[in-house]
């Protein structure tokens, strides 16, 4: 059996389990800021989720900044 290519994979579960680390953490970290967001704005929780992480682009028409 070859080895060839094995040379950094001793890497690859550490890159890759930082990289799920730091994805899970942002979403994690807006999610648990959604409360605040919505009082700020003065919108329910759900809208200030459906437009702060589904529909970023469009977040600025419903919470009237």
């Amino acid at each position: 059996m070859s080895k060839t290519g094995s040379s950094g994979s001793g890497w690859l579960v550490p890159i890759l389990t930082l990289g799920v680390f730091g994805i899970l953490n942002t979403e994690m970290g807006v999610i648990g800021m959604l409360p605040l967001i919505a009082e700020t704005f003065q919108v329910t929780v759900p809208q200030a989720g459906w437009h702060c992480i589904v529909r970023p682009g469009d977040a600025h028409a419903v919470l009237k900044v």
